[in-house]
Formats: structure tokens, C-alpha cells, sequence
């Protein structure tokens, strides 16, 4: 479990739309080909219990907890994409989670999605403070509610991000972002922390005031991993506390099971493929089965009911196919309605989007930063 804090009252997104140009710092930048979108919530984390900062009342904390190898997955891909978190969260929380995430990857701190130093970037009294946040390194862009369209359940639309739509790949637990860009769609199984059992056994360890080490072999003790034996119960219990050894038992268990969990690391070989490509989606092509030419109708893909979307939207195989790619996509006939909807959509977002860009210059050229502007 780790920490993560925000600001407790929402902003306007960190980052226009569309994107800016892709960040290059080091030379390796120069080099990305492609661009590769990101969910947070339920793909790279698990957001237990939000609450209010205990010394900072403008500050929430979230308590999370990252999904295995998430640290070595977000390191590599740093280096082989540019990479933007996108989430259905709004900004402040996208914010506090991609700072918790840079941190688990371990990368250089930004200052930009640190909750801290973007509230103090809106007191006036702390003009230094400001222009660090303004100006610090970044590693990746975030996107957030506000920058999804509504009208399709807070669908992430890639080419709103204004980069070439051939060369961007999405990751995401919920297939809701890919009717309209199935062959750029990657679907990743959720990672789903049972909370109440975790809650029972993290609760119970600080109430004995135990470490978890105490209790290394529970597993061991009943084969069958089903309910604790009457043995379990003698070994390391009293009469009477059989309700804790219970909650132990099941969150050790809960706990091994999610360690377990390799779905980020499985993508690596896929993933280092497509970065290498000339197109990213082409690549795509080269890891769907046969049949995931059914996602070529968007209609199919925009009700829940259908087998495109239910079993074939996001799929991809193990391996690489050697028989060549999968033939490239053939426009249905109601494909042309339903872009066109979401691309003006896209077009009002973008206009909005200028702007909220237009009044943060003019707020910025005032002498003083006012507690109300936006970040």
C-alpha cells in the first residue's frame, strides 16, 4: 500500500487538447516512434480509500495499491514510447496517481503533478514556488475526465490527442475506449484487489500490532487453500480467535494471489515489437486471431451485448502470428456516422480546450497569481 496525495478541490486539466509536441529531453526521445496511452485506475493501480490530508486541509490522500511490476513496466515503456496517462478520474486525482507512478518507476520527481507544490503554485505569496511547477520536468503527459467525450461514457477518443492515430496504442481494462479505434485497442484483465478482505487483514495486523512476516507459512498449512483446517486454527490461534485467523488466512491468501498477477509484464514482448515498427497499429495486426476483423464494425462495437465487444474488442494473442497480419480494417457502413459524431465532439472539446489555454496566458501575465486560477 502506498500513499498518494492531491489537491482536494479539482482543476482544469494539466495539458491542452490537442497535445503539445512530444517531450524530448534526452536524445533517446528524439527517437520514440509511437505513442501509448495508458488507463490508470484498474490497469496500473488500485485506489483503496480517499480521505482528507490530516496536516493540509486544500490536500486528499489516497491510499493505493500498485499492481505488481508496474514499476519495471512503466520504466521500459518510458524508454521505448512517449507515453500519456489517461483517466475517466478528474485532474487532481489524475495528478496524485501520476506522481505515485513516476515514483514507482523511478523516475525523476515532477513537480507538475506534485499536490503539494501546485498548491502553493496558487498562493501568491509563493511566486518561486509557481514557476517550478510551470517549468519542472515532466515525463509523461495526463489527460483526464474533462478530456473524454461524455456522450460515450467518458470514451478516451485517440485522435483527440491530435498524434497520427497509426501510431498510438491504448491500454485499458475497460474496453469503453475502443469501438471507434479497435485496431489501436489493447485490453489488459482488471486489477481487482478483494478490499474487503484486504481491509480485514490489514485491519487485524495493526490491531495485534504484528508484522504479516509472523505468519510466513499460513498457506502452507491447508493444502486445499480453501477454508482454514481445524490444525490451522490449533496452530496458530487460541480458542476463541478463530473470526482472526479466518480474516488472516484469506488475506494472506488475497494477497498471494495478486502478487501473482504478471498481465503488465506478458504485454512486454507485444509492446517492444510495436515500438520498433513503422506503424504502430499495423503491428496490432500482427498479434489479433482471425476473427477480430468483427470489431471493423463499430456499430457492433458500441453495444455491450455483441460478441465483438464482449469477447473480441481489445484482444490480442500470446504470440506473433507467423501466418502475417490480420487483413486491414474494411470500413462498415455505419462506421462513417459515428466518427463523425465523435469527431465533433473531439472539435468542441479542442475549442474549449484553446480556451481555457488562452485565459491561463492571460492569467499568467498578470503581476500577481490569483488563488482562483487555473493550473
Amino acid at each position: 500500500m502506498v500513499l498518494a496525495t492531491g489537491l482536494a478541490r479539482d482543476h482544469d486539466p494539466h495539458w491542452p487538447l490537442p497535445l503539445p509536441p512530444p517531450l524530448i529531453k534526452l536524445e533517446i526521445d528524439a527517437k520514440k516512434k509511437h505513442t501509448l496511452v495508458l488507463d490508470i485506475d484498474e490497469t496500473l493501480l488500485h485506489t483503496v480509500h480517499q480521505e482528507r490530508h490530516p496536516q493540509v486541509r486544500h490536500l486528499d490522500n489516497y491510499h493505493v495499491l500498485l499492481r505488481p511490476h508496474v514499476g519495471t513496466f512503466l520504466k521500459e515503456v518510458h524508454e521505448l514510447f512517449e507515453v500519456v496517462l489517461w483517466t475517466a478520474g478528474v485532474a487532481t486525482y489524475g495528478g496524485a496517481m501520476a506522481n505515485v507512478l513516476e515514483q514507482a518507476a523511478g523516475l525523476e520527481k515532477s513537480n507538475y503533478y506534485d499536490a503539494e507544490v501546485l498548491w502553493a503554485s496558487l498562493d501568491p505569496t509563493k511566486k518561486d514556488t509557481a514557476e517550478v511547477a510551470d517549468n519542472d520536468n515532466v515525463n509523461w503527459y495526463l489527460l483526464s475526465r474533462a478530456q473524454t467525450l461524455t456522450s460515450h461514457n467518458w470514451m478516451k477518443y485517440i485522435p483527440m490527442l491530435g498524434r497520427d492515430e497509426k501510431s498510438v496504442i491504448m491500454i485499458d481494462d475497460n474496453v469503453r475506449s475502443f469501438p471507434l479505434t479497435p485496431r489501436g485497442g489493447v485490453k489488459i484483465g482488471a486489477f481487482d484487489p478483494r478490499e474487503n478482505i484486504l481491509g480485514s487483514y490489514f485491519g487485524l495486523m495493526q490491531e495485534l500490532e504484528v508484522p504479516p512476516e509472523r505468519f510466513p507459512h499460513l498457506l502452507d498449512d491447508s493444502a486445499a487453500l480453501g477454508e482454514p483446517s481445524v490444525e490451522f486454527y490449533a496452530k496458530h490461534f487460541s480458542r476463541g480467535d478463530n473470526a482472526k485467523a479466518h480474516a488472516i488466512f484469506h488475506g494472506v491468501k488475497e494477497i498471494k494471489r495478486l502478487e501473482s498477477d504478471r498481465a503488465l509484464l506478458d504485454l512486454l514482448p507485444m509492446l517492444r515489437a510495436v515500438a520498433s515498427a513503422e506503424t504502430a497499429v499495423g503491428e496490432m495486426d500482427h498479434w489479433r486471431s482471425d476473427d477480430y476483423i468483427m470489431c471493423d464494425n463499430f456499430m457492433e462495437n458500441m453495444r455491450n451485448e455483441t460478441a465483438a465487444r464482449s469477447a473480441v474488442l481489445g484482444t490480442f494473442l500470446p504470440q506473433r502470428r507467423t501466418s502475417g497480419p490480420i487483413p486491414a480494417l474494411k470500413q462498415a457502413v455505419h462506421n462513417y456516422p459515428l466518427v463523425q459524431e465523435a469527431k465533433q465532439n473531439m472539435h468542441e472539446l479542442w475549442g474549449h480546450s484553446k480556451r481555457q489555454q488562452e485565459g491561463k496566458t492571460r492569467s499568467r501575465s498578470q503581476p500577481r497569481i490569483s488563488t482562483k486560477s487555473n493550473l
